[in-house]
């Protein structure tokens, strides 16, 4: 009996021991799943933005996908416009195939609201995302806050939810215009990516990829915090929950007074709250 019991110890350390060595050798196998990234731009240079995450998150090891609502076309031809950008791409290493053009008008996107959600929606399950990073909610551009409402909606919608971040391009507080800096938000905290080394360097270059943008960027430049984006560099954070049927800042907006051809908020928020009631409708 004795020996029996010892036979059975020694049967079951080593079934023990079996059990254990094969994980360890799945799990040194099994390499972990990268993080899908999903960016989401308004119009074909609003990378330049956000270009230091984005190449952060390339050397990071993340698989990198973007889309472009509308075809940027008020200020370069459209295939000028998406050139530039597939060239940035390019540089800051994200695949072509990863990349997006749905082609909308420049500064109509708010008129198209269902189709864009829909075929953004579409395009997200198909990645599965982890993470979505868009325009933030700022009243720069219209189409800027589009980028942030069908970001915002489409994270909602996706399960698991994905971590919504949001990038500033401009917008007025407290009437001084301000690029590259998020407008403040209880609770909300800001994130920086540094623009260290290569990351810096990916960056720069990524911009002067956007000859048919240069004389605006250029002008979007002389405004920047220079200081704070040497120093800590280019900011972003985890979007804070908006509200798109109140005004993004209790002052005029860009769109209504700096862009041309202008655009209200009026406008804006008809079409968002059409969306939601009509999207209300369709889950009763």
């Amino acid at each position: 009996m004795r020996k029996i019991s010892l036979i059975l110890l020694a049967l079951s350390h080593i079934f023990c021991l079996t059990v254990f060595f094969t994980i360890v050798a799945v799990s040194r196998e099994t390499p972990p799943k990268p993080v899908n990234t999903l960016y989401i731009f308004a119009h074909q240079d609003d990378e330049t933005d956000i270009a230091a995450k984005i190449a952060s998150d390339v050397i990071a090891g993340k698989n990198v996908f973007a889309l472009w609502i509308t075809d940027g076309a008020l200020s370069a031809p459209a295939d000028v416009r998406e050139r530039e950008s597939r060239e940035a791409m390019r540089i800051l290493g994200v695949p072509q195939e990863n990349l997006v053009f749905l082609g909308y008008p420049d500064m109509k996107s708010i008129d198209h609201l269902p189709d864009i959600h829909d075929k953004v929606l579409n395009t997200a399950r198909k990645i599965k995302p982890d993470e979505i990073t868009s325009n933030a909610y700022e009243g720069g551009h219209i189409d800027h806050d589009v980028s942030s409402f069908i970001a915002s909606v489409v994270a909602s919608e996706l399960k698991p939810n994905p971590i919504h971040f949001e990038f500033s391009s401009y917008n007025i507080y407290k009437s001084v215009y301000r690029v590259g800096k998020l407008l403040p938000r209880e609770g909300a905290k800001t994130l920086y990516t540094p623009l260290d080394g290569e990351i810096g360097e990916l960056r720069k270059k990524a911009t002067a990829a956007f000859e048919s943008q240069a004389q605006a960027l250029k002008f979007y430049e002389s405004f920047i915090d220079k200081k704070t984006l040497r120093t800590r560099g280019e900011q972003y954070r985890e979007a804070p929950a908006h509200d798109y049927l109140t005004r993004p800042a209790d002052e005029p907006l860009c769109y209504e007074t700096m862009i041309k051809p202008a655009s209200s908020y009026d406008t804006f928020k008809k079409a968002v709250a059409a969306f939601i009631e009509a999207n209300k409708s369709e889950s009763e």
